[in-house]
């Protein structure tokens, strides 16, 4: 795999015959006993074959693109030790603060089944060895073969359509806690039951319609808010909390409901009730202008949230829901 923002170069020792580039895939100059490929074509296919006539033997190299390192799995599928990797559909936010990925695409290899989750349909991913087919419900989905990689293409699959919950406020939000610092390690302290009575308090509703499958819809409820830190209960149990990062979206709050359903009955199903508790931000705690026993949260300004009257953030700016397919495809 590419190291980002560098420019590859790769040394050759050995007694091969000839060293060959399709297509211009790499330009070879000898240096002492190494051949040294330098220009090095990035991505799926071959950028150098090496042979070895003797040995009737050919090494072909490839040069992953260097966002591929976190998008790579390995497992044995029907047998054989595999490499997938998945399609790269990243963007960067525009504070160019984290990566942010319509699909989140998840492979994981076992016996002969291959199960997916994506957030998107149609998705892509390429298997080396590839299988010589897989199955999506006893048919062959879509495959492009290569010299190394077969690129597989997940077909778009029926997504529920799932109503955004209905939210109400139950309690306003109170006085901004004063953040003492911590004499042991002279940080910002976490806060306490008391002071979470001071959260704005939200009702939310869930509206699951009748007939989605629960069992190859993944829901995660993504909650976009300003504040110091936000809980969401079902009942009297946490199901999640979150400290204000200043991420929107991908990297902000997120509690998965499916993955949680099975620990709290009742939970994931049309007309259940959740409480989300936001606790008021005060400037100073960014800024630290606060007294000098108060302690200060760091983060980057350009994170900070907008502050309104008497300098406090606190604020639900709305829920969206991440629907994740889950399939199981065949290899055969």
């Amino acid at each position: 795999v590419q190291t980002r923002g560098v420019e590859p170069e790769i040394g050759v020792r050995g007694e091969f015959d000839s060293t060959s580039q399709p297509e211009s895939g790499a330009t070879p100059s000898i240096e002492g006993n190494y051949t040294v490929l330098r220009s090095i074509r990035i991505g799926f296919e071959p950028f150098a074959v090496l042979r070895d006539t003797r040995q009737d033997m050919a090494v072909l190299l490839v040069m992953l693109p260097w966002d591929a390192q976190d998008r790579i799995w390995v497992g044995d599928l029907a047998g054989t030790k595999r490499i997938l990797v998945s399609e790269n559909s990243s963007s960067h936010d525009h504070r160019q603060s984290y990566v942010k990925s319509d699909q989140n695409l998840l492979l994981t290899a076992a016996d002969d089944k291959l199960r997916v989750r994506t957030a998107a349909t149609p998705a892509s991913f390429w298997v080396s060895p590839a299988p010589s087919q897989l199955l999506l419900n006893g048919s062959a989905i879509s495959s492009q073969a290569g010299a190394v990689w077969t690129k597989f293409i997940l077909p778009a699959l029926d997504s529920p359509q799932i109503p955004i919950p209905n939210t109400s406020l139950i309690r306003s939000g109170g006085k901004p806690r004063t953040v003492p610092v911590v004499p042991s390690s002279q940080k910002a302290r976490e806060p306490t039951a008391e002071e979470w009575q001071e959260a704005a308090k939200y009702k939310i509703q869930l509206s699951l319609p009748d007939g989605w499958n629960r069992t190859e819809t993944e829901l995660i409820l993504a909650v976009d808010y300003s504040g110091d830190a936000a809980r969401i209960y079902h009942g009297n149990r946490l199901l999640t909390d979150n400290w204000y990062s200043g991420y929107r979206g991908d990297g902000g709050m997120q509690v998965g409901l499916t993955y949680l359903a099975g620990e709290n009955p009742g939970m994931l199903q049309d007309g259940a009730v959740l409480t989300l508790l936001i606790l008021p931000l005060k400037m100073s705690t960014l800024d630290g202008t606060g007294s000098k026993d108060e302690g200060q949260i760091f983060l980057q300004k350009e994170f900070w949230p907008e502050f309104g009257a008497g300098k406090i953030a606190q604020k639900l700016h709305g829920l969206r829901w991440i629907n994740t397919a889950r399939v199981t495809l065949q290899a055969c």
